[in-house]
Parts: structure tokens; sequence; C-alpha cells
């Protein structure tokens, strides 16, 4: 607990400096690296992220923005998709609800409630955990969750999330969790990002994480404007109990924008 304190601390100080005294605006990117923005997409559009990480794993995720503040999503995937076995495919497809509560402004940030069911990396069956209570992602699900952005644009678009969430994959440990991000626009098509998850409900007896939270950092490029090849470093903090748990992993995302 006292090195989640630590790192909270740390990561609200540098934060403050960088955005306070700054002009605050709204954000467009609706998802950073394992944490999602008050963005959303938008009205009539659609959004299709595929992800290959560890294990030939690969997961695709949709969403369509239906209404002007309201997204609806559905994501599917599994582990050894890549691969000479057996595909281990995921117990089902999951559901990613967003709704935009205030499109923010000067002074006053952004903000979205929403619902994703979808955690990351493999299920229960790919990690071969026999305990009944361990019904759960290796990194578990949002859950519900409120979110809250603001962009600087006089800091050359750098934009800071912070949220607060609730997980259903709760057998192990029923508390809530919070996370942060930034990222910062470098030109037109560069998108530097980091995101962290103080995992507050992932640091009990059976869980897997060891109180660390989960420190991402990731390079997001548009090489076209519909389309961005994202290449992201996961767990920098090493946060993990079993062996091999607690490295550091490499994953690739493509993510492809367009109307109806």
């Amino acid at each position: 607990m006292k090195d989640i304190n630590e790192k909270f601390i740390v990561f609200a100080v540098i934060l403050a400096i960088l955005v306070l005294p700054h002009v605050l605006t709204a954000s467009e990117e609706n998802q950073l690296i394992d944490i999602p923005t008050a963005a959303i997409v938008r009205k009539g559009n659609y959004q299709i992220t595929t992800r290959l990480y560890k294990d030939g794993g690969l997961l695709v995720r949709g969403n369509i923005g239906l209404m002007q503040r309201f997204n609806l999503g559905i994501s599917y995937g599994g582990t050894r998709i890549i691969d000479q076995e057996d595909p281990e495919l995921n117990p089902s497809p999951s559901v990613d609800i967003k709704y935009r509560l205030s499109d923010g402004g000067v002074g006053l940030p952004a903000i979205a409630v929403g619902y994703d069911q979808q955690g990351l990396g493999a299920s229960i069956k790919d990690i071969n955990v026999k305990d009944p209570v361990y019904k759960r992602y290796r990194n578990k699900s949002k859950g519900f969750y409120l979110v809250t952005t603001l962009e600087f644009k006089s800091l050359g678009g750098l934009e800071a999330h912070g949220g607060a969430n609730y997980s259903f994959e709760d057998r192990d440990d029923k508390t809530g969790s919070a996370f942060f991000g930034i990222n910062k626009k470098i030109g037109p098509e560069i998108i530097m990002m980091a995101d962290y998850d103080l995992a507050l409900n992932d640091d009990a007896t059976y869980s897997y994480g060891n109180g660390k939270g989960y420190l991402n950092a990731g390079l997001r490029w548009y090489f076209a404007p519909e389309l961005a090849l994202e290449f992201d470093m996961l767990n920098l903090t090493e946060n993990g109990k079993n062996q091999g748990s607690d490295k550091i992993n490499r994953i690739i995302k493509i993510c492809y924008t367009n109307y109806f």
C-alpha cells in the first residue's frame, strides 16, 4: 500500500505542475493504452481496434457512435490465435458502453460514465489457475467507471485523464480502483501516451497484483486520417505475484475509424 501511495503522489504532483496553470478544453482520444477517456466516437462514426498481445493473443473491439453522446461497443478475442496450437477463446463477447455527460470547456473537464466488460490479457483457462476464485482476466475489466478529461492547448495538445471504477471481476478483491493518464501530440501524426491503473482491486491475497499498480507507455501514429498504428509497453512497474506475470509486456494495436 505504501508503494501505491508514493507512486500516486508523484504522479499527481507531476500532473499538477504540468496542467494547472493552463487553459483547458475537452479531449479527442477516446481511449489511451488501457484506460478510457471522456472522449467518444462521434455520431455516425465507427471504430475498430485490433490488439495483438503475448501468447498469440488477438482482441478485436468495435465501437459505434449511435448518438451525439452515446457509444456502444463489443469485443471478442483470445490467446493462441496467432499460433500453431488450438486457440483459447475468451468465455464470451464483452460489452462496452459510454455516455458523455459533459463536453467541458474553459476551466471545466469533459465527463463521461461507462461500463466496460472486457478484461485484458489471458483468461483463467489461459493461465491454468485452478482456484475458483480466479474467474477473471489477467488485467481486470474496468466495469462501471467515471472519467474526466482535460486538454491543454497552450501545452501543444497535452491531455490529462483521471477516473474511478468498480470491476465485477471481484471474487478475489471487492475494492474499487482509480486510474490516470496523459497523452501529448508530437506534430500532426504522433501521440505519446502513458497511463497508470492503481489496481487497488488487484492486490489482495488471491489476486495477481502485488500492490504496485499497472504503468503503461506507448506511441500512436496516425499514418492516415482514419488509420493508426500503436506500440505499447505494459506493466512497467512489473506488478505481479506469479512467475512470468510480473514481466514487462509489449503489444501492438491497429485502429481504424470511419463513418457510415
